[in-house]
């Protein structure tokens, strides 16, 4: 698990999202990694610019259903997604 320890209100820091430095350090670690074939799923604008800056699909979970227009996908919840799925 990787995270920001940063207060975002007090701190101007490198690895919050939508910068990606949080994905390169979890590429440095885990090597076979994939961004192109990884799924970036989050419910805030920052969460699908991440994905998009890493390369991967974004998965937008709105119940509003206000898709924005960068995610790749959107669903009113993980339920939802889940079904979507192709496993």
């Amino acid at each position: 698990m990787f995270y920001c320890p940063h207060d975002y209100e007090k701190e101007n820091c490198s690895c919050r999202k939508p910068d990606i430095v949080m994905a390169l350090q979890s590429k440095e670690r885990f090597k076979d990694i994939d961004f192109k074939k990884s799924i970036v799923v989050g419910d805030s604008l920052s969460d699908i610019e991440f994905g998009k800056n890493i390369g991967a699909y974004s998965v937008f979970i709105d119940k509003n259903n206000k898709e924005p227009e960068l995610a790749d996908f959107s669903f009113e919840n993980l339920y939802e997604f889940a079904l979507h799925l192709r496993i």
